[in-house]
């Protein structure tokens, strides 16, 4: 999980955009910000998942196979490798 309390360049612009923006009372305005800072929390979700799946995805050279390595990959693009020869599976 993210920890979203971290002192981060990210963090700290939001709150810079926050403190700046507080008297701020067009409700077109508000509506925008909002947007903006739910757009930043869902970049700083993002990123700490791609950083937890890239550590469960390091190593997997040594781990795998080429073959499951490359069928792994096909699956995150959402297609199946074609089953070429079947009788090596066996």
């Amino acid at each position: 999980m993210v920890d979203i309390h971290s002192e981060s360049q990210t963090r700290k612009f939001i709150l810079e955009q926050y403190r700046a923006n507080q008297s701020v009372s067009c409700t077109a305005t508000l509506e925008d910000l909002r947007k903006l800072a739910y757009d930043y929390y869902m970049l700083k979700v993002d990123i700490g998942e791609r950083e937890r799946l890239q550590k469960l995805d390091t190593g997997a050279e040594v781990q795998l196979s080429p073959k499951e390595m490359s069928r792994r990959a096909a699956a995150r693009a959402g297609l199946q490798l074609p089953n070429l020869n079947p009788d090596l599976e066996k």
